[in-house]
């Protein structure tokens, strides 16, 4: 069999002129999430992680968790469909250089070793089921990998579909990290299960992650933080949101360190559109993607208490996160930065934004 582990197969994927690709080993890292499962790609080049635009499989794994701890059937067949397309992408690439991690809800699912089986018979990779410590620690590892200067030390809040990670560091060394199980799936199926938001389920929602954060919050204090970054699909969203329409104020966006903010009074405006539109299908937000609405209250509802209880005004959305943190890992060695292929990272499966 034929070794596809060098880039000049992966032009032939990605559609990619080929004079400076070839020759460069390619490494992988499948995120079995609990929302979406991503796949990133990328190689080494003169000390730089070069990345192919993440391709992302909206997948609402977590929806599918019942009382019993059981994943259904619809939620295993969604996630076997969105592998099957990961699979040309991965064909023959040297085993060494693939890493496929599972998250939230494959820790807690019940018949997780029947889904894993069959996803390790799709992909032809096993898969690692990690802990919620180890994520958190590979969320840190690939924020501050995608930073340019990591000196200081950073607050990472990484909402998920099942789980929240919250990370104190300094430079690359996470001080002190905890996993919640709560996240932007779970939270919306337990307090919008139906999709209509009112003043009740939202007070509920929140009032659940205020406790969560609240437990917890005193050791980060202790630390400190210089500077907030929010990772994963849920940032990323609500950063969107914000900006295109134009919730945050000026002078709270103003103290973040990136393009894409987050704002406490953002945050409120934003509250106040999703309790207007009463329902999510009717909700007419420039920037909401289709896959995202029915998750959004939930990740709201936990971003807002985040920033009430750690006293936020404003965060930075940061593209690291989970998978980068694995291919950092995959490599021999640290590297001195990180570069996108493509100017924007493209979401090849139709889904705009790679997260």
């Amino acid at each position: 069999m034929t070794i596809r582990n060098h880039l000049s197969f992966a032009v032939q994927d990605y559609r990619f002129g080929t004079e400076w690709l070839l020759n460069e080993v390619l490494i992988s890292a499948v995120d079995l999430g609990s929302n979406s499962f991503r796949l990133q790609q990328g190689w080494l080049a003169d000390g730089c992680l070069r990345l192919l635009p993440m391709m992302r499989e909206p997948v609402r794994l977590a929806a599918g968790l019942g009382a019993d701890r059981q994943l259904d059937l619809a939620a295993r067949q969604r996630g076997l469909a969105a592998l099957q397309r990961f699979v040309p992408h991965l064909q023959g690439v040297a085993a060494n250089t693939v890493r496929v991690v599972a998250t939230n809800t494959l820790r807690m699912a019940a018949n997780a070793a029947d889904f894993i089986a069959q996803a390790e018979a799709v992909l032809g990779f096993p898969v690692t089921v990690i802990s919620g410590q180890e994520e958190a620690r590979l969320i840190y590892v690939g924020v501050t990998r995608a930073m340019a200067d990591p000196s200081g030390r950073q607050l990472v809040v990484d909402i998920g579909g099942g789980s929240t990670e919250i990370v104190v560091g300094e430079g690359y060394a996470p001080l002190h990290l905890v996993s919640l199980a709560m996240g932007c799936v779970s939270h919306s199926a337990r307090y919008f299960p139906d999709g209509r938001m009112d003043d009740m389920r939202f007070s509920q929602a929140e009032q659940a992650a205020r406790q969560a954060f609240q437990a917890l919050q005193a050791a980060y204090r202790e630390i400190g933080w210089q500077q907030v970054l929010a990772s994963s699909g849920t940032a990323k969203a609500i950063a969107n949101l914000l900006a295109q329409n134009d919730l945050n104020d000026a002078a709270e966006a103003g103290a973040g360190s990136g393009e894409c903010i987050i704002t406490q009074s953002g945050l409120y405006r934003l509250k106040v559109l999703l309790l207007e539109g009463k329902r999510v299908e009717n909700l007419q937000l420039a920037g909401l993607r289709a896959d995202r609405g029915a998750v959004l209250p939930g990740g709201l509802a936990i971003m807002r208490m985040f920033f009430e209880v750690f006293g936020l005004e404003c965060a930075s959305f940061s593209a690291g996160g989970l998978c980068r943190g694995v291919l950092h890992e995959l490599l021999p060695g640290p590297v001195r930065s990180e570069v996108s292929v493509v100017p924007a990272m493209a979401d090849l499966s139709g889904a705009s934004g790679g997260y």
